[in-house]
């Protein structure tokens, strides 16, 4: 680091807060510290933490002088009261607190920080204040500049010489009055702080990192002087634009940019709707993209007439029937045009003159109502919902319903209008004398009854009030007719109106938070969050959560959630090509097919994978420095495996491409094999071994039903139903037992694995997508599954490992080291930059065949030799060894061939020899002595001999299996009915057999 200033340039990942906190102090600046990824400050005193480590406000005011330093002298009470610029301080803060947040005092540093908030969905605007305020003033210097974690602004100025510059919020209030220098524009100067870069904000309630301060301008730009009019101009705003009474907006003149600016919006959601031809969601299309046109009209930037016309043009244009267009136009008209949305165009500074009509309405005439429906203004005032004066203004005027209702036969058609009038009506304030002005009116031209009338007005009244009064910006969900509730909900559906909704497999699936989860067997998961299939039930809650429902009936307006049934007729959809895939949760980052990480908390398109973050994590760089290889090879090699006892370094190596394996699922695409952690006595760490994977990646542990195939199978199908486990692991297998289990040996080899759900005749398919585990003493693999493992041997070489203490070991108790979140991060983070360096490299891979496990054993042993980790399943022949039953097969032909020679012969002919080299050897055959064949000649279960079928089907199984440098071969003589077998070496390279030179046939 040459300075502060070539330092604020550098990368924002890979470098220490230290390092940043240095820079700040170097430059001038007094620094101190927050908490990690909070604003909050450190309390360290018995005052200021009566309940926590937090720095307590109240505490603090009742007398500072009283607080207990921290015992170096170093004390961190409080916030931005402790800010300093010596670096023994910083350095002794960062130290034991490596990951605090970054925070400067700017009156004591001597400078201004200009705080602009911009968040346009919660309704700050602070860049168009800012924008506004450059234009009446002259542009503000440039100077260092950051941006938020929120996405706002932060300038940096050098407070006037011989002028303290109070800090103040920019906003107004209730009674309209102005504070500060602009509304969402606040000054952070004496008494004020400043979060710096590279501080991070966690939302600690979803468990995510949700931003970062970053610097956006060059930071060797010096630090301008803060323009003297500022000060001014506060005071004089307050006084200029607090005089300024409320007002209402009118219609813009059509020769106005602004009104060319929201038709220019209107027709580009028009040609939306007019695009979309397909038989599905058009009429949702219609209401949705209309009513947003509409509520700009309602704003007063567009006349609604003109929006209605475009909409039904629209829809005629996507194959509606005219009045079916014009039917939805009208609905979706109703039911926005009296909840006002301002379209705020892209702003330039030309238009700053203009600006404040979208931040605080001004005074502006009303125009003269005309007959027509919808020309009049909408009156808008400056706080609260909009409030029509007339009923014209919000729906249409008189004349224009009667000649309206002249075209309409139908009685119940005529009486919907109504009521569709009296909703608006309801929703304004009228005496009992308009009421039955009104009444009259629709008795005359509709035949709507006195009684329906006040029915209808008394229910709707106070709903019709809160619709308004309650403008949220939600959907729309008309379920007054049953279609069109169901085209509707299936069209909000397809346009992702229900946040983190998702599909899978044909089937709706929500992720949601879930509070207060049980560790159980997932000690060391972290995840709050679960993705669920949708029911019905789910259905109705997220309509309620994030639409707005209305349903016309004789009764009036209700807003019902809407009925089980319908739900679940929507449910019944598999098509949904709107929402996005969703594979599984994770609850760690990983690498995507490209070689890049995954690190952002939510849903990855690429992959189809929700994240959920480690607590303190923090992103890996794309190009991880080799101090960064460095330290994360050591924290790995070093320290979290270095305490256990590996028999060679191929076990070492071994484990270390487990821990990475569940990263790059993406990159190998295929099974992983099954990994042997074995040991030869209890204590030797090979459960804690499988828990640094679970800790890493998320999962947990089973017990396996070893001679229970009905019970594997259905426990495997329930692993893999969970997809928020990418851990699995059966922990102590049985001692000195073998691992004999067809049906995990067939689901070790499958990309997919097919099942019948238990309980139900429901055939599913589940992606084999994990990393299993089996830990036990001396336990051993089948034959078949030797060649689907691979091998982690562990051997103390002490009797009870179990009592050495924790004390001795380099992480101390390691298992309790895991559940530190911190500690969990920088395990993850540590992984993922072995990975990225490896990407980086061009993602080189060592050749290595291992059936359908090629692409893992390449990928996994490139990541290790990039890195210098040595043996990589050099230890693959000690599986094969273990398998018992082969090695006395193999010793079976040996002693065959001693024996009795290699001639063919039957199994009858086999037997008699037999009895025969057991005379010879012991005298009699009943006589004890030396086995000459060493206890390798086939036997029952039960050790009674076979006779000559039984000994013939045993040699079958075992026809042409190489068994340890043999072979049994055998031939079927069909005339004589008899099969002839003789046992054969293998040859060091053996040479396949052309398929027309086989001449014996199975058995």
């Amino acid at each position: 680091m040459d300075g502060a200033g070539t330092f604020l340039n550098g990368p924002y990942t890979g470098t220490r807060m230290l390092d940043w906190a240095l820079a700040y102090a170097e430059r001038g600046w007094h620094v101190f510290q927050m908490r990690q990824g909070t604003k909050e400050f450190f309390g360290n005193c018995s005052r200021c933490k009566p309940s926590g480590d937090h720095y307590d406000t109240d505490a603090h005011a009742q007398g500072s002088e009283q607080c207990t330093l921290h015992p170096e002298g170093y004390a961190r009470c409080h916030g931005l009261w402790s800010a300093t610029q010596d670096p023994a301080v910083i350095h002794h803060w960062w130290t034991e607190n490596p990951h605090a947040n970054i925070g400067i005092n700017c009156g004591r540093s001597g400078i201004a920080c200009v705080d602009i908030d911009i968040k346009h969905h919660d309704g700050k605007f602070g860049d168009r204040s800012m924008a506004a305020l450059e234009e009446r003033r002259g542009d503000f210097p440039t100077g260092p500049r950051a941006v938020t974690a929120s996405g706002g602004g932060h300038w940096v100025f050098g407070l006037p010489d011989g002028h303290e510059l109070r800090s103040s919020t920019g906003y107004t209030d209730a009674k309209g009055r102005a504070h500060g220098l602009a509304d969402w524009v606040d000054i952070k100067a004496v008494g004020g702080l400043m979060v710096a870069a590279p501080s991070l904000v966690y939302d600690s309630k979803r468990g995510v990192v949700t931003g970062q301060y970053t610097w956006e301008t060059d930071g060797d730009l010096p630090v301008p002087v803060l323009p003297s009019w500022v000060a001014e101009e506060i005071v004089q705003r307050e006084k200029r634009e607090s005089a300024k009474p409320s007002a209402r907006l009118s219609f813009p003149r059509s020769d106005t940019a602004e009104y060319d600016e929201v038709k220019a919006r209107v027709i580009e959601l028009a040609d939306e709707v007019a695009a979309n031809r397909g038989e599905g969601g058009r009429n949702n299309l219609l209401l949705q993209n209309a009513g947003m046109a509409f509520q700009y009209a309602g704003a007063g930037q567009i006349s609604p007439d003109e929006v209605e016309d475009i909409f039904v043009q629209a829809g005629i244009g996507c194959g509606l029937p005219e009045t079916e267009a014009r039917r939805t136009t009208r609905n979706a008209r109703n039911h926005n045009l009296s909840k006002p949305r301002a379209w705020a165009p892209s702003f330039k500074k030309s238009d700053a003159a203009g600006l404040t009509n979208l931040i605080r309405p001004r005074t502006a005439p009303q125009a003269e109502p005309t007959p027509e429906r919808g020309a009049a203004p909408v009156t808008v005032p400056e706080q609260g919902a909009p409030t029509p004066e007339t009923v014209e203004q919000v729906f249409e005027s008189r004349e224009a319903f009667t000649e309206r209702m002249k075209g309409i036969e139908d009685p119940a058609s005529r009486k919907n209008e109504a009521r569709t009038r009296v909703k608006h009506f309801a929703r304004l304030k009228s005496t009992e004398e308009e009421r039955q002005v009104e009444r009259d009116f629709l008795k005359a031209t509709t035949g709507l009854s006195k009684g329906d009338f006040d029915s209808l007005y008394s229910s709707t009244a106070m709903s019709g009030k809160k619709s308004v009064s309650g403008t949220d910006g939600k959907p729309m969900l008309d379920l007054t007719e049953e279609l069109d509730g169901y085209i509707n909900l299936v069209g909000l559906i397809q346009k992702r109106i229900f946040p983190e909704t998702y599909v899978r497999d044909g089937k709706l699936v929500h992720v949601q938070p879930v509070s207060g989860v049980r560790a159980t067997n997932k000690k060391f998961n972290t995840s709050t969050y679960q993705a669920k299939d949708i029911t019905a039930s789910t259905m109705r809650r997220l309509v309620a959560l994030h639409t707005r429902t209305m349903k016309l009936t004789e009764k009036g307006v209700s807003s019902p959630l809407p009925a089980p049934s319908l739900c679940e007729a929507v449910l019944t959809e598999s098509d949904w090509q709107g929402l996005p895939l969703l594979n599984a949760l994770v609850d760690a980052p990983f690498v995507r097919e490209d070689g890049t990480i995954c690190q952002v908390a939510g849903y990855d398109e690429a992959s189809g994978m929700w994240l959920g973050l480690p607590e303190g994590y923090i992103p890996v760089p794309e190009n991880p420095s080799a101090e960064d290889v460095a330290e994360a090879r050591a924290l790995i090699l070093d320290q979290a495996l270095r305490d256990f006892p590996f028999v060679t370094t191929a076990d070492r190596a071994n484990a270390v491409g487990m821990l990475l394996t569940p990263m790059i699922r993406f990159i190998i695409k295929c099974p992983v094999p099954f990994c042997f952690i074995n040991a030869h006595a209890p204590g030797s760490g090979k459960t804690l071994l499988a828990k640094i994977a679970i800790a890493a990646h998320g999962g947990g542990s089973w017990t396996f039903p070893l001679h229970d195939e009905a019970e594997q199978r259905k426990q495997l199908t329930t692993i893999l139903m969970d997809q928020a486990s990418p851990v699995v692991n059966f922990d102590n297998l049985k001692r000195g037992s073998t691992i004999d289990a067809a049906t995990l040996d067939s689901m070790l080899t499958e990309d997919i694995w097919k099942d019948r759900v238990l309980g139900a005749n429901i055939s599913i398919a589940l992606p084999n997508d994990k990393l299993w585990l089996g830990t036990g003493n001396n336990i051993k693999p089948s034959r078949d599954l030797s060649t689907r493992s691979f091998l982690v041997e562990l051997d103390a070489k002490m009797e009870r490992p179990d009592l050495r203490p924790t004390n001795e070991f380099e992480l101390g108790d390691l298992e309790q080291w895991l559940l530190q979140p911190q500690n969990r991060a920088t395990l993850v983070r540590s992984l993922l930059i072995l990975i990225r360096d490896w990407a980086a490299a061009g993602m080189p891979k060592i050749t290595k065949t291992m059936r359908v496990f090629t692409p893992w054993a390449g990928n996994v042993g490139g990541i290790l030799k990039h890195h210098g980790i040595d043996g990589f399943l050099a230890n693959e022949h000690l599986l094969a060894e273990a398998d018992e039953e082969q090695q006395q097969d193999s010793l079976f032909l040996q002693k065959w061939m001693e024996l009795i020679g290699v001639e063919p012969i039957t199994a009858s002919d086999l037997i008699v020899r037999y009895r025969a080299t057991i005379t010879d050897t012991c005298g009699s055959f009943n006589t004890m002595g030396t086995d000459p064949w060493q206890g390798s000649f086939p036997a029952r279960a039960n050790d009674k001999p076979y006779s000559a079928v039984g000994l013939g089907r045993w040699l079958g199984r075992r026809k042409s299996t190489p068994m340890s440098g043999f072979v049994l071969r055998g031939r079927h003589d069909k005339a004589a009915s008899k099969t002839w077998w003789w046992p054969e070496r293998m040859p060091d390279n053996p040479v396949p057999i052309p398929a027309q030179g086989v001449q014996e046939s199975l058995i």
